[in-house]
């Protein structure tokens, strides 16, 4: 049996004025409520993958190219040295965590995996630069970045504004 709204005195079901106080009465709406599923949003988890499987092949192309004159000229791909190797493993996890039903994890996991791929990046071509930087710059050789160097940047980079988007689209608090 239903109340009042206005004094809360009981009323039947069919009354559209209360007997006590008067007031009229709202027909009474059984709500059943919905099971909304949200909407998939598997863009970003491609782009992820995509970007993910970018690292990992970029690391086999040439990261550094040394020109030593006379037409001799010496090519690494990043597998040729540890800083290489840990952007591979960090392409690999970017891989792996695209799977991850967990939006908040998958966001950190890839702008985190992203972030470390960088630094990979610049602690390569650091050492690159380290140990032949001095016979480059007095000209005894040069020294350029390969493709697979900047194919690797390029998608450490996507991969941490994939993952800020992943956050930010689940309410992670932003700055």
């Amino acid at each position: 049996m239903p109340y009042c709204s206005d004094c809360g005195s009981k009323i039947e079901s069919s009354e559209s004025f209360c007997p006590n106080c008067g007031q009229q009465q709202q027909p009474e709406v059984s709500v059943t409520p919905s099971r909304q599923v949200p909407a998939r949003k598997s863009g970003i988890r491609w782009a992820a993958l995509v970007f993910g499987a970018v690292m990992v092949i970029s690391v086999f192309l040439p990261w550094a190219s040394v020109d030593f004159g006379f037409g001799f000229r010496e090519t690494a791909a990043g597998t040729a040295g540890n800083w290489g190797i840990f952007s591979l493993i960090m392409g690999f996890i970017c891989v792996a965590v695209a799977f991850l039903p967990m939006p908040r994890i998958r966001g950190m996991a890839h702008v985190g995996a992203g972030a470390l791929a960088a630094i990979g990046i610049a602690g390569y071509w650091g050492g690159v630069e380290g140990a032949l930087g001095l016979a480059a710059g007095f000209g005894m050789l040069e020294l350029s970045p390969g493709v697979g160097l900047y194919l690797c940047l390029v998608a450490a980079v996507a991969v941490i504004v994939i993952g800020v988007v992943e956050l930010r689209q689940k309410g992670m608090p932003s700055a």
